[in-house]
């Protein structure tokens, strides 16, 4: 709800502005009149998430007005094909970046496709530390009620967390715009594909394997790879059985079981709504989203570990290592979209499935949620 009144906010407030035109720090040349259409934008939320893509020479620089100012610069390769840009952690803060983006003249983003990177949780049921996940569905955790130790009903079991308009964790909440979107699976497939093709060798670590070994789950105990299941975002870093497990309750429950959530982060709902009215606008193609976490910690502790000792005591070693696979990852996927532009993405990618938020404001029928809001 809060992030809704922002977003109506900031766009009565600057729409019909005249947002100046940012300058190039670099020696080459800015675009004048002509905006800047990267094919790609690839979005991060702090720095360690930007220097991983160092490599790719992105040295044109452009202020954006509005922008937090250790990340006031959107930076761009020579071309003008690949830029980037960095939002800081928070959804809210996200949210208003995204539209300060669309709504600046500085850049045509209409055919532009949006790769959201960045390091996340991961629940051992799914996937590891290390590993690369391709969601298909982001599911925000925030709008809710809850009871918390001795006040939790001796009914409610452990579900302490259960959305508004309910009074009980098994009922399906009302609903106020921002609890679920669903991304191209056609892209997320896509680039699923590219990078299974790839062989990419996937950077380890032997205290993380280590570490892995403790659990029982298969999938927490393999090598860093590459999954595909969802993310539950939420503005709490939480860890611990408790607080998984009503997690994944309420992310099948919201989901109507479609959304299988794994990853955990702080900001892409955030992301993803200013990205949406991008959309409603004809600012941005809702459509050409794709979003990979790196997974840095379980979000639960193996036996004998307490949820404390998991996210404060035990070194996991899962930062470096996922930062690299989800640079070897990214890399993989822009360098076939620059490479097969014309034929597969300029386009766009046709997909089967719903593409949108759980009210349906892009146009067809979520299959989640009550079907309208």
């Amino acid at each position: 709800m809060l992030l809704s009144v922002i977003f109506s906010t900031l766009l009565v407030a600057v729409n019909g502005a005249n947002i100046p035109h940012p300058h190039s720090s670099s020696p080459a040349p800015w675009h004048g009149q002509h905006p800047v259409a990267p094919k790609v934008m690839i979005i991060t939320g702090f720095t360690p998430e930007r220097d991983i893509y160092e490599p790719l020479n992105l040295t044109v620089q452009y202020p954006m007005p509005g922008f937090l100012p250790q990340y006031k610069n959107i930076s761009c390769s020579v071309d003008h094909d690949i830029c980037l840009l960095t939002m800081g952690q928070a959804e809210i803060g996200n949210g208003i970046a995204m539209t300060l983006l669309f709504l600046s003249d500085l850049f045509d983003l209409t055919k532009t496709y949006f790769l959201v990177a960045g390091i996340s949780g991961i629940s051992p049921r799914y996937s590891t530390i290390g590993s690369v996940v391709l969601p298909k569905y982001v599911v925000e955790v925030e709008l809710g009620q809850a009871f918390a130790g001795t006040d939790l009903p001796a009914n409610f079991t452990d579900n302490y967390f259960f959305g508004f308009g309910s009074e009980m964790p098994n009922i399906y909440p009302s609903v106020s715009g921002t609890e679920v979107y669903e991304l191209n699976e056609a892209l997320r497939d896509r680039a699923a594909s590219v990078v299974e093709s790839a062989n990419i060798e996937w950077s380890n670590d032997d205290q993380s394997s280590s570490y892995r070994a403790l659990y029982s789950f298969s999938k927490a105990r393999a090598p860093p790879g590459l999954d595909k299941c969802d993310v539950a975002s939420a503005m709490v870093y939480w860890s611990g059985e408790v607080y998984a497990r009503n997690v994944e309750y309420y992310v099948d429950l919201i989901s109507n079981g479609t959304a299988k959530y794994c990853s955990t982060n702080e900001d892409d709902t955030g992301t993803l709504a200013g990205l949406l009215r991008g959309a409603m606008l004809g600012k941005v193609d809702f459509s050409r989203i794709i979003i990979a976490k790196g997974s840095s910690d379980f979000d639960r502790p193996p036996p004998g570990v307490t949820a404390y000792q998991n996210l404060f005591e035990i070194n996991q070693n899962g930062f470096a290592i996922c930062l690299e696979n989800l640079y070897k990852v990214s890399k993989v996927f822009i360098d076939d979209l620059l490479a097969n532009w014309d034929d597969v993405y300029a386009g766009g990618i046709k997909t089967d499935n719903y593409v949108g938020d759980i009210c349906g404001l892009l146009g067809g029928t979520p299959d989640f949620g009550p079907g309208h809001c």
